[in-house]
């Protein structure tokens, strides 16, 4: 009798086992596929020399690439911004000028990266590397951290809040994507 109710269970035992590794497939090899397609490591060449040569992690590069311009070396903001890493042109030229470097096309992917990497060097200097502070400067301003800090800080240097809803998204963004892309490539 045990053998009878065995056997009539077996089939639906193999579709459940069977749907059991479709899931676990789609689980771990193609969300895992998916996440590399979305976070790519393009432009590696360009993205490693700059952010070796300004001290930063690249992974934080490719998140910002990634967040300004979805990898499109030619994108131009309706504010102005340019190139995968969205420069305003005249911080382009400023930065360029700062740190004695050519500048050029921002629509040229290596003039782009490495004017943006050292953009944010600049700024983790400038904010003591809290990434929080670099991600919202670079999106919302200098003057507009400073100013946040003064109003929305206790000790004048981790901001309890980000008053721009539009500065705050960017920098959970940015962050998500850091945070995607070290667990995914490191």
């Amino acid at each position: 009798m045990k053998r009878l109710y065995l056997s009539r269970k077996w089939p639906k035992m193999l579709v459940y086992l069977l749907i059991l590794a479709v899931l676990l497939y789609i689980v771990f090899i193609w969300s895992n596929t998916e996440l590399h397609r979305r976070l790519p490591l393009k432009y590696e060449e360009f993205v490693t020399a700059s952010a070796q040569e300004c001290g930063l992690d690249p992974y934080l590069v490719y998140a910002v690439i990634s967040a300004e311009s979805s990898f499109e070396a030619d994108a131009v903001s309706g504010a102005g911004a340019q190139g995968l890493m969205q420069l305003m042109p005249e911080t382009a030229a400023w930065i360029a000028s700062r740190d004695g470097l050519e500048g050029g096309d921002l629509l040229d992917a290596q003039v782009n990266i490495q004017l943006g990497c050292h953009y944010l060097a600049y700024l983790s200097q400038r904010f003591g590397g809290d990434i929080t502070l670099v991600l919202a400067a670079y999106n919302g301003g200098e003057g507009n951290v400073d100013g946040w800090l003064k109003k929305y800080s206790s000790d004048g240097k981790t901001l309890t809040k980000i008053p721009y809803k539009e500065t705050a998204q960017y920098v959970k963004k940015v962050s998500t994507r850091y945070e995607l892309y070290t667990k995914l490539y490191a």
